[in-house]
């Protein structure tokens, strides 16, 4: 399994699922901030950034508009783990996926920042040798997967 964009490789992939993810800090952090009215406004605030990911993130606000927002970090991690912990420790905005920092929301441990505005989600992938017969355990995994997503995507469409 590997979430985020995939390099060139001998490997068969296909993708099984997203990662949403949120734009977060502690509210220390938004506290020394000016308050921002857009995506450009975060440009010089203090990002966490991980390590395998540049130093831009795209935000889509509701009417599908987006904007990628350019900034320098002041910590750099090479973990989620990592950059939600750094996160709640005030070190920075951070882009974490949602289940990560869901409890630390509701918990006002961190807030959302421009919560009108979603950090482009991260593709999920599952990877396979090309040579797998078709009744592998590679190919068995792959099918669970992807009819588990199908029934997760319909139940959260009947909602």
């Amino acid at each position: 399994m590997r979430a985020g964009n995939l390099d060139n490789s001998a490997l068969k992939s296909r993708r099984t699922d997203q990662l949403k993810r949120k734009l977060v800090c502690a509210k220390q952090v938004s506290a020394e901030q000016e308050k921002p009215t857009g995506p450009q406004d975060l440009t010089q605030w203090p990002w966490i950034k991980l390590d395998m990911l540049p130093n831009q993130r795209t935000l889509m606000n509701t009417n599908g508009d987006k904007v990628q927002v350019n900034f320098h970090s002041k910590v750099c991690v090479n973990s989620v783990e990592a950059m939600t912990q750094c996160c709640l420790n005030g070190l920075g905005l951070a882009t974490p996926p949602d289940f990560l920092v869901d409890r630390a929301i509701e918990a006002s441990q961190l807030i959302e920042i421009l919560p009108l505005w979603q950090v482009q989600p991260m593709p999920v992938y599952a990877l396979w040798p090309g040579n797998a017969a078709q009744n592998s355990n590679s190919k068995r995994l792959l099918a669970y997967l992807l009819q588990s997503n199908e029934q997760k995507t319909q139940s959260d469409n009947s909602r």
